[in-house]
């Protein structure tokens, strides 16, 4: 286990270095092409005309530090959101926590100030391990239309539910109800966060980035500019996501144990060093119940992964 520990911390650190910087000169008038189903595998940006970089200063969002020890930038790319003035990036990120899964996401810089909402899929329960401790979920009392509490946990600051649901109207709701199972989506002050989400299946780039780009549209229109172009999420394109971005039962319980050896290495890792530390300054009395408790944590960790796993299989 200690090998498996030293190996995926090795795959951790590594990876190429990229130089994130804004570019020199932008246009100022809008970029009228969108991506086409035919757009490069390999490089989806050059029907974008967008050039390497992002924008450093950032609202408080999950990803404000987007580069820390729990992960790293692979690729960013920034420029005129298409048809638009809006300036926008693409960041694709590495999440080191949850055995590198990858997460593309999509910032548009708007003139609109929003309260701080982060909308995580159940589907993909992703976006709650990424939050801040200041937002909240929405208690179960607040009753919106239809059923988008089964879709989504909203998650706010505390005191702002007036002005977070004000902003969640029921074309917009609608919408986000209708996107592939793989998208969390996050509102903070001049900013809509659009989170693409590999999870266990291998990110490509044509597909995830004309999901984000399609998003992107479709929330311009409801939170910006109602007179935005903007057509509903093709059926062509959930199709595409679906074929490639689900995986078999196999794989995923392959993935699944995975990720429990990983978690089980650390916490015995960490129990051990605890033990090193106070053993000779502790009486020996205690050290049994020591190792109780580390037995029964380790109990509530196999427990809580479970559930979450159950909690993503069967949610919507």
């Amino acid at each position: 286990m200690f090998a498996v520990f030293c190996y995926t911390h090795m795959i951790l650190w590594k990876g190429e270095k990229l130089i994130l910087s804004m570019p020199k000169h932008m246009s100022s008038s809008p970029d009228n092409r969108n991506l086409s189903p035919s757009a490069s595998v390999e490089n989806p940006w050059v029907s974008l005309r967008w050039k390497p970089g992002y924008f450093h200063k950032r609202p408080l969002s999950v990803l404000k530090n987007v580069q820390s020890s729990a992960r790293r930038i692979e690729d960013a790319h920034m420029g005129l959101f298409p048809g638009t003035n809006l300036q926008a990036d693409i960041l694709t990120v590495t999440e080191n926590y949850s055995l590198h899964r990858k997460t593309r996401v999509l910032r548009i810089l708007t003139p609109r100030t929003f309260p701080r909402i982060a909308l995580n899929r159940f589907a993909n329960d992703t976006l709650q391990y990424d939050t801040e401790d200041d937002l909240v979920s929405l208690p179960s009392s607040y009753r919106l239309e239809g059923d988008f509490h089964s879709y989504f946990d909203i998650r706010y600051v505390r005191g702002t539910e007036r002005m977070s649901l004000e902003v969640l109207t029921p074309d917009v709701m609608q919408v986000l109800t209708e996107l592939p199972q793989n998208i969390d989506v996050e509102l903070s002050e001049g900013s809509i966060f659009v989170y693409f989400r590999a999870g266990a299946a291998s990110l490509e780039d044509t597909y995830s980035v004309q999901a984000l780009i399609a998003v992107g549209h479709l929330l311009i229109k409801e939170l910006v500019d109602k007179g935005h172009p903007a057509t509903v999420f093709s059926n062509e394109l959930k199709t595409h996501i679906a074929a490639v971005y689900t995986v078999s039962g196999s794989k995923m319980v392959r993935y699944y144990i995975l990720e429990i050896i990983k978690s089980s290495v650390v916490y015995w890792l960490a129990a051990g060093w605890i033990f090193m530390l106070i053993v000779g300054r502790v009486s020996d009395v205690l050290l049994p119940g020591y190792l109780t408790l580390s037995l029964l944590g380790f109990g509530l960790l196999l427990f809580s992964l479970g559930k979450r796993h159950a909690h993503k299989r069967n949610a919507r």
